[in-house]
């Protein structure tokens, strides 16, 4: 019953401002669907540990979903906000995993080479 709440107010607010800002990282929120969001989704396989996948944002903050039913505590998820409103905090987010997300879900590599002195 939540859900469908946080659905209709996401559409009240959509249509209220015209659009729908997502921020707090604008590398994970998708720019063709502004009701969606890219996490890294933990697969529980020792082999392919995460993938990236794309995820309507009401799919996190209801009651059951990606954000709160526990069977996915290792997602690694941006924060949301709509319009301003941080409607979700984010989960195992720190500058690490934000690197690790925007990877596409892979331990990234060091670019930088040793000097010369």
């Amino acid at each position: 019953m939540r859900r469908s709440k946080i659905k209709r107010l996401v559409a009240v607010l959509a249509v209220a401002s015209g659009t729908i800002g997502i921020g707090a990282s604008m590398a994970a929120a998708t720019k063709a669907d502004p009701h969606k969001v890219t996490i890294c989704h933990a697969t529980a396989s020792a082999t392919n540990p995460y993938v990236v996948i794309t995820v309507d944002i009401a799919s996190i903050v209801g009651d059951s979903g990606h954000g709160h039913s526990g069977v996915n505590v290792g997602d690694i998820i941006p924060p949301i906000t709509v319009d301003g409103v941080v409607v979700y905090a984010g989960n195992n987010w720190n500058d690490t995993t934000h690197a690790f997300l925007d990877n596409g879900c892979a331990t990234p590599t060091s670019t930088t080479q040793p000097q010369n002195n």
